[in-house]
């Protein structure tokens, strides 16, 4: 209900599973309907996403809410991020490259593994999120699609799997860090690092981009 007040506005993905794949739907071979996309987004706003998340796993679709938080009770927060992220690029010599956007998930929604191509910060402001994250080293070991497939920056391993399983992450792609995130925490997420997250509880994370000069280091 909280959220529903909020009035946030934006698109929901849809998912016939709470495993969410982004896929561009614009695509040719998606417009041709030569590939299926696993999830399709649409207009839609926090009472929306409210009603329709309630149903959902009982034989209906899911979805995941991303919306802008500007003119929303959020927007303090998000204002909060952005600098975070302007002070981040500042250290490093960059630039805020898009502004703080809010994601709404329920618990046990997957945003499955995958990477950015510039620099973001995550932070989380209600619930607990865990987050898989991978060094730049081991992308290729964790089968990414290549730059032309509707699911660019995808990648094809799936961390539940154990190392080296069929369809897991290669022994080649171990090592990738796992951290819990609680209200208040921030994670950078470093271009070209695969991550994966999963809402461990009813959870809304917001994100701010930033194009940075030169290199973040990984530690």
């Amino acid at each position: 209900a909280a959220l529903a007040a909020a009035g946030l506005c934006g698109s929901a993905r849809r998912s016939d599973t709470p495993d969410f794949t982004y896929c561009e739907e614009l695509h040719p071979a998606v417009a041709a309907g030569a590939f299926v996309p696993p999830s399709t987004s649409r207009p839609m706003n926090a009472l929306g996403w409210v009603t329709r998340s309630a149903s959902s796993g009982d034989g209906s679709a899911f979805y995941y809410l991303q919306a802008a938080l500007t003119g929303s009770p959020l927007e303090g927060e998000a204002a909060a991020a952005a600098s975070a992220a302007a002070a981040a690029a500042r250290l490093s010599g960059g630039r805020g490259t898009q502004p703080p956007r809010a994601w709404c998930s329920r618990a046990g929604y997957v945003s499955t593994l995958h990477y950015d191509a510039s620099d973001s910060l995550l932070v989380q402001l209600r619930g607990e999120k865990t987050v898989a994250i991978w060094p730049r080293a081991s992308l290729g070991s964790l089968r990414p699609y290549p730059d032309s497939h509707p699911l660019r920056r995808r990648c094809r391993a799936d961390p539940r799997l154990p190392v080296g399983a069929p369809g897991g992450v290669p022994t080649g792609g171990a090592g990738g860090r796992v951290a819990t995130l609680r209200p208040g925490d921030v994670l950078v997420l470093p271009a070209g690092c695969a991550h994966w997250t999963r809402s461990d509880t009813a959870s809304i994370s917001m994100t701010a981009r930033f194009e940075a000069a030169r290199q973040l280091e990984e530690e």
